[in-house]
Parts: structure tokens; sequence; C-alpha cells
């Protein structure tokens, strides 16, 4: 296991491990994740959720590209049910257009 260190976090979503930064998760300070980070434990190194650990990637690039991510449309409808499930609810992201070429949607913070 990785030593602690303060302003990096690991999360264990559905046995997959990811690794970020507070920074990061902060972004968004109203939603679950930034509530799970809020304050620090020395005493444990990961956070443990028990979600489809395939789809947290999604999740983690939305905050990463600061509310904006592209989704193969196919898992459209089971990532609004994850995004529900960390705080956004469907007033609070929108799909901006759809790219049959490559098969993807974007997802956005409204």
């Amino acid at each position: 296991m990785d030593p602690p260190h303060p302003d990096r976090v690991v999360f264990d979503v559905g046995g997959k491990r990811y690794k970020t930064t507070r920074v990061t998760i902060n972004v968004y300070p109203e939603a679950l994740l930034a509530r799970l980070v809020s304050e620090p434990n020395p005493d444990f190194q990961e956070i443990f959720i028990d979600r489809n650990g395939e789809l947290f990637q999604y999740v983690l690039d939305f905050y990463r590209n600061r509310g904006k991510v592209h989704v193969p449309w196919h898992l459209y409808p089971a990532l609004l049910q994850e995004f529900e499930y960390y705080g956004f609810n469907s007033g609070k992201i929108a799909v901006n257009g759809t790219c049959k070429t490559y098969g993807v949607q974007t997802i956005e913070k409204r």
C-alpha cells in the first residue's frame, strides 16, 4: 500500500483503485467525493465506494476536466445514475450533443 500523502486520495471503487488529489476532488465541494475527503485521516489509506469501478473513470474525468467529459453513448444511462449517486443530479449536468461518428456524448456541468 502507498504511504500516506496529505494531498493524495485513493478511491477503491468496486475493486478498482483510482488515485487523485484533494484539489481535484474539491472542485465540487457540495458533491459526495469532497465530503468523503474533507477531513484527512492518517489511519486509512483508501476510501472504499461500493459502486461500478469501470464507470468511476468517467466521474473522475468529469472532475479533472472541470465539469466536462465525453462518454460512449451506450454508457450514458448508467452514467446518469452514477452522477446522481455522486451528487450531480440531472439539474446540475447536461448532455450537449452527440457525435454519432465516434459514438460519444458529452456530459457537462450546468
